[in-house]
């Protein structure tokens, strides 16, 4: 019996980790230790992407700041809204003479386009619970799409980089910097369950077709 596979598809929506790029004195290592507990969940909204942040706990932390290092044009960076967040957090977006680097970006060429900041008290308001999130919509650049944001954003030399800084790492309550970076593999959200149904079945119709016109051969 022969069988079909489905073609691997975007469905608009997809996760990215975070690497370490810093690892203050007093963490005792714990900065590449901590670095999976971190994701940013980026999804294709009306005419904007969705960037959502969240911190799985293992190690008490918050994070407390968004850097977005954007390719020219890819985003309109006039077009940003902080629009959603869990219970507790609340952020704030830098204006534009006030926008800092990410801490130890500069040793990786990092720089920032587009940063938020955690109101005050910042580490209380920050994403310190695995419940917690918050969301940055950004609009996107003139003809460019959420297949142009996937691209830059992945790869092995990826154009668009995001980092976060993150306070309060405990034990010692120092701070560290986290970076995405290409070599991180998207993880691919699963489609809508009527989505893929309707692939499925699409799927099986073929074969169906296919098998009888073997036979009547």
């Amino acid at each position: 019996m022969a069988f079909f596979a489905l073609p691997a598809l975007s469905f608009g929506a997809f996760d990215l980790n975070f690497k370490c790029v810093s690892n203050n004195g007093g963490n005792s290592g714990i900065c590449n230790t901590i670095q999976n507990q971190f994701k940013v969940s980026v999804s294709n909204g009306s005419n904007r992407v969705n960037f959502k942040f969240s911190n799985n706990i293992g190690v008490a932390s918050s994070i407390t700041r968004l850097f977005f290092d954007v390719p020219s044009g890819l985003l309109n960076l006039s077009s940003v809204a902080i629009t959603g967040s869990g219970n507790g957090v609340s952020f704030s977006r830098d204006t534009q003479g006030n926008i800092m680097n990410l801490p130890g970006g500069n040793g990786i060429g990092f720089s920032s386009d587009l940063t938020a900041l955690a109101n005050s008290p910042t580490s209380q308001k920050g994403v310190n619970t695995a419940t917690e999130w918050v969301n940055v919509a950004v609009g996107y650049g003139q003809g460019k799409t959420f297949a142009n944001v996937q691209s830059a954003l992945t790869g092995q030399n990826p154009s668009f980089r995001i980092g976060i800084h993150v306070q309060s790492i405990q034990p010692s309550g120092k701070s560290d910097a986290f970076v995405t970076f290409g070599d991180n593999p998207p993880q691919q959200v699963v489609p809508e369950p009527g989505t893929y149904a309707a692939l499925v079945a699409g799927g099986m119709g073929l074969f169906v077709w296919l098998q009888r016109r073997r036979r009547l051969n």
